[in-house]
Parts: structure tokens; C-alpha cells; sequence
């Protein structure tokens, strides 16, 4: 990257920051390679790849090809400029064409009085997939939150567009027990590094049917 854009760059976070006052911790802000290669790392994976080679048969370094492949696909590279120049440019359209978008209470002191190393989780309805604008267009003032997304979006160029807003992609029929111990360590990793998350309530997706 040449000087004068990281420069452009870097005025244009500043200038994100100043209109949004956002909680964005900053596990979120390293890079996705970094949190990668501390899931590659995690002691419980390889003890997740012993289990798999015992249990399946299957030679060791193919197991550990498979933890690459559900590695690179789970984790996200958020883009603090994609994010709000993008995400929420679009929310801030969409949004209002569909909805009468009102905040009736903003515990913007509450928020502000958490610790910095704590993780605030925010728990929602759920009622359509525009969920997904409306939550990230009111709270874009307060928080960049961390979505699970699941695998409709796992195409060009939803894919990366989600992978730069935080989001992280479940692949919600898959059984297999090396996946989600994967899956389970990032998840650990990023609410241990206090990383928002968003969790959407919903009664008829879950494995026994029950809320």
C-alpha cells in the first residue's frame, strides 16, 4: 500500500471514530491472520485432531487440511471503513424504506460504563433477514457487532462483503465433531478477547425444535 493511500486510510478511520464513538475492541481490529494462526495454534484443536484422526481413521495431515479449510472460511478480516462506510451507507438507505426505525431507549452511559475488557453480548428477535440492517444501523453509533452468518451468504461477493463486517459463517446441518470444536475455539477466543456479539433468538432453527 502506497503512502498516501495508508495516509487516506488512516483519515478516514480517524474520521469514523470521531462521528460514531464506537465500542470496537481491538482483538477485532488485528487482522485476520492473527486470529487464525492463534486458532492453528490452540492446543484444544490439536487435541480436536488427535480425537478425529483416532475416531475416523483419517491420515493426520489431511485432518489438519480440514482445519485450515474450516479456519479460512470461519474467520472474519473486519474493515473498520467497510463497516461503516459501506455497512452502515447501506443501512442507513435500506432501512428506512422498510421500516419506521425509532430507539426508544439508548443506555449509552451503561454501554460506556462497561469495562473496556469486558464482553457485551446483545440478544434480539428475530424476524427477518433484515434484522441484520436494522440492529447494525441503530447500534452502528454505539458498537461494531460480531454476527454468525450462516451458509446463504457464502457466495461472491456476499462472502467477503460479510467476512469485512465482522461477521463469522456456521455451517448450522454440519455434525461433524471436528468442525465445531473449530468453531467452538473461535468463538471462545473472540468472547475471551471481548469481541460484541450479536445472538438472534430463534425458536424454530434450533436442533430439537424447542426455543
Amino acid at each position: 500500500m502506497s503512502s498516501w493511500l495508508q495516509r487516506r486510510r488512516l483519515r478516514s478511520v480517524r474520521a469514523i471514530r470521531r462521528k460514531f464513538r464506537a465500542r470496537i475492541d481491538r482483538f477485532t481490529r488485528t487482522g485476520g491472520s492473527h486470529v487464525r494462526a492463534r486458532l492453528l495454534s490452540d492446543p484444544r484443536v490439536a487435541e480436536a485432531v488427535a480425537r478425529h484422526v483416532r475416531e475416523t481413521g483419517e491420515d493426520e495431515p489431511a485432518a489438519w487440511d480440514r482445519v485450515h479449510e474450516y479456519v479460512e472460511e470461519i474467520v472474519p478480516n473486519f474493515n473498520l471503513i467497510s463497516y461503516y462506510r459501506l455497512g452502515y451507507g447501506v443501512a442507513r438507505v435500506l432501512a428506512p424504506l422498510f421500516y419506521k426505525v425509532t430507539v426508544g431507549y439508548e443506555a449509552r452511559d451503561d454501554l460506556e460504563a462497561i469495562p473496556r475488557d469486558a464482553t457485551v453480548v446483545y440478544l434480539m428477535n428475530h424476524r427477518s433477514n433484515a434484522d441484520y440492517v436494522v440492529v447494525a444501523y441503530v447500534l452502528s453509533g454505539s458498537v461494531a457487532v460480531s454476527y454468525a452468518v450462516g451458509e446463504w451468504a457464502r457466495v461472491w461477493p456476499l462472502e467477503a462483503v460479510f467476512k469485512s463486517f465482522g461477521s463469522y459463517f456456521v455451517r448450522r446441518r454440519y455434525r461433524e465433531p471436528l468442525y465445531h470444536s473449530v468453531l467452538e475455539r473461535y468463538v471462545q477466543l473472540i468472547i475471551r478477547n471481548g469481541v460484541t456479539q450479536g445472538i438472534f433468538l430463534e425458536g424454530g432453527l434450533s436442533r430439537d425444535g424447542r426455543f
